[in-house]
């Protein structure tokens, strides 16, 4: 809730390329189609990997503070490593979604490990 109202406080009144940013929760996998961004966090780990699927039709980049997420379909993870906060990147869940990125994005990524240690 405290990541909901931070991004729907910074968004208000905000657009790109002409087009309005919308802050939304959703409560059901119907209600994040035609989201191009859908921030999962970790207590929505469960449904992620049949969420992230049936998102692919929709062009939906899927990101998410569960570690092992990747491999459950989502296209970012962002984990604190060693005490900073970094991202890992799977190139073909993000392809999957019919997204494109650059290669700074992936150069810059690391490796989440699955579990905190």
């Amino acid at each position: 809730d405290d990541l909901y109202s931070e991004l729907a406080g910074y968004a208000t009144g905000k657009s790109i390329s002409g087009r309005r940013i919308v802050v939304r929760k959703v409560e059901n996998p119907g209600e994040a189609a035609h989201c191009q961004v859908l921030y999962m966090g970790s207590t929505s780990f469960k449904e992620l990997a049949g969420m992230a699927g049936r998102l692919n039709d929709e062009n939906t980049l899927v990101i998410t503070d569960k570690r092992g997420a990747i491999w459950n379909g989502a296209g970012i993870c962002f984990a604190v490593v060693n005490d900073r906060l970094q991202y890992g990147v799977s190139p073909e869940n993000i392809r999957k979604a019919g997204l494109k990125y650059t290669s700074n994005l992936v150069d810059l990524a690391v490796d989440i490990p699955y579990s905190q240690r």
